[in-house]
Parts: C-alpha cells; structure tokens; sequence
C-alpha cells in the first residue's frame, strides 16, 4: 500500500507517531485486520506493530475485538479527527493565554530607561555609543549631512560585523545626482549595508518635514538590537541644517522600540529602495 505522505505528517502533528500514523491509516483503508496484515500493509516492522496498535487503543483511534488473534478495527476517521482537532485547539488555546500572561507579565516588570539629548555632537555620541553595545542587529533610517558622523559609522559597522551582527541602512536622499554620489562614496567602506530611499513626492526637489526641509535637515531613525531606539531632528535654516538645534530621544526598552519604529515598515522601505552597486 502507498501511504501518502502528507496524510502521514499530518496525523504526526495529531501526536501520534510515524508507526502510529502508517498502521491507523492502513487499518482506515483495509478495514477490520490482524497485527500481521496490518505490518504487512502498513510496512511497519512485525516488532513495532504490537506497540503502535496498543496506543492507538489507548488513545482511542481503535477499537479491539479480542480473539486468536485479535481483530483492529478503525474508529471513523472523521469523528476520532474532529475529537484531535477540538482537543489540540483547547490545548493552543490554553499555551497562548499561558504565554500571553508571560509575556505581559514581562512588558510590566520591563524597566524603561529614556534621555533626552541635544545638540549634534551628542546625538552622533549617542548613536556611536549604541553601536558598541549591540550584538545582533542595527537599523539605520534617515538623513546624513556629516562626512567626519560617516567616517565614524563606517569604523562602527565595520567592528559590528565582525561580530556577525546584522546591518542595514536606509539612507533617504533627494533626487539630485550629487547628492547620491556623496552618499555613496561617504559610505563606499559598507555599501554592502547601505540602500538609497528617495520618497515619492509632488514635488521630486522637496522632501517633507519627516526628512528635513528640502532635504537638508536632519531626521533619523537608529534602533539596535530591536531594544535600544534613537530617535533624532534638526531644523533647517535657510537649507542648511541647524545642528545646535538638533533633538534626540533616546529609549532602552523593547516594547516602546517595536511601537516607535515598526519592523515591517522598515523592511519594506528596504525593499523598495535601491542597493549601491546598482547605482554606481
């Protein structure tokens, strides 16, 4: 008998095993049998087919007529199914409220730690800081306007991956051709890491308030290890960034991190921006 596979792991994911789950769905298709027709149709080992048998009739997927020898009968797959299947979701039910309760459990007792930072040179500080402290991964999303704030993020990324953490770097940029050209040769050390993000806008020359004005602003998204978030803006002054007035919210608490900069947002800002090398 050809024992679809398929069949087979799905009664597997009922909880019975792959011995199991070959003689009941033999039993299903012969009907009534002996242990030993049932090994043969079932191809599993003579040894083996007395224990299956056995727990399958204690966890009630059949029925035995005693005898010499003794008869397996299959319960209707259809009832003993649905019975699984109403059991196994109570049972998923009961380990989602259980690992809920964990979990928020967690959320309350979660410590938040949060500074309010001003002025570039501590901002930049700030997100230096935060790149010696990860271990797994950093997001970057926002505008540069500092060559030596590059140069800086470059020899941090660099350190980063030898620790095999996880770099990507969403740079958002105007449309202008010197503008992208300065970006790529400032970050040319990982532009491996580095992907371009000009937004859509009316108006190709203007990016809005969310990137600066007209580009020359800064505004900047920094999360490491998906727990530790930067937050940071300037204001423009005549298109040229004011850095003493630059602001920056700096939270270490996951909760507050995975709210303030969605991870699928930025995975999708990712995808839709183009790598360097295809650029250049």
């Amino acid at each position: 008998m050809l024992l679809h596979a398929k069949t087979i792991g799905t009664l597997q994911k009922l909880g019975l095993t792959s011995y199991e789950a070959k003689a009941y769905t033999a039993l299903a298709a012969l009907g009534p049998a002996t242990a030993t027709e049932l090994s043969i149709e079932s191809e599993v080992p003579r040894p083996k087919i007395y224990g299956a048998l056995q727990r399958l009739e204690e966890e009630k997927w059949i029925t035995v007529s005693k005898g010499k020898p003794s008869t397996y009968i299959p319960r209707y797959p259809r009832e003993v199914v649905e019975q699984r299947k109403t059991l196994f979701c109570s049972e998923l039910d009961q380990l989602s409220n259980e690992l809920t309760s964990l979990y928020d459990r967690q959320i309350e007792n979660e410590s938040l730690n949060a500074l309010l930072i001003r002025g570039f040179d501590s901002i930049s500080a700030k997100m230096m800081e935060m790149m010696d402290r990860t271990r797994r991964s950093i997001m970057i999303m926002g505008t540069f306007v500092s060559p030596v704030e590059i140069e800086q993020l470059n020899k941090k990324i660099i350190k980063a991956k030898k620790k095999d953490v996880t770099v990507r770097i969403l740079v958002i940029t105007s449309r202008s051709k010197e503008s992208e050209a300065a970006i790529i040769k400032a970050f040319g050390p990982i532009r491996n890491d580095v992907r371009l993000h000009a937004p859509q806008l009316e108006d190709p020359n203007k990016l809005d308030d969310r990137y600066g004005d007209d580009g020359s602003g800064i505004a900047r998204w920094v999360i490491t290890d998906r727990r530790e978030i930067l937050l940071a803006l300037t204001r423009a002054d005549e298109k040229v960034p004011d850095l003493d007035s630059a602001i920056a919210m700096w939270v270490s608490n996951a909760s507050i991190a995975q709210y303030l900069m969605r991870p699928q947002v930025f995975d999708k800002l990712w995808e839709d921006s183009e790598q360097i090398e295809q650029i250049n």
